[in-house]
């Protein structure tokens, strides 16, 4: 699952993750747990989601 993984990458990466950060999508609680990596690794160019608005949180990884 991509949460997952921005979990993972983050916490290797040594970053500090604001578990807080709104993430703009539409399809992410914002105060959730994963929030915070999502909204790091769209920050950093690593994950995009699917549209501006859709990241598909919990949908498989297709390609990495």
């Amino acid at each position: 699952m991509a949460l997952n993984c921005n979990a993972k990458l983050g916490r290797l990466a040594g970053d500090e993750v604001d578990q807080s950060a709104a993430t703009g999508f539409d399809d992410v609680v914002n105060d959730g747990w994963s929030a915070g990596y999502i909204a790091w690794a769209a920050e950093n160019g690593i994950m995009s989601g699917y549209s501006y608005d859709i990241f598909g949180q919990y949908d498989e990884i297709t390609r990495e």
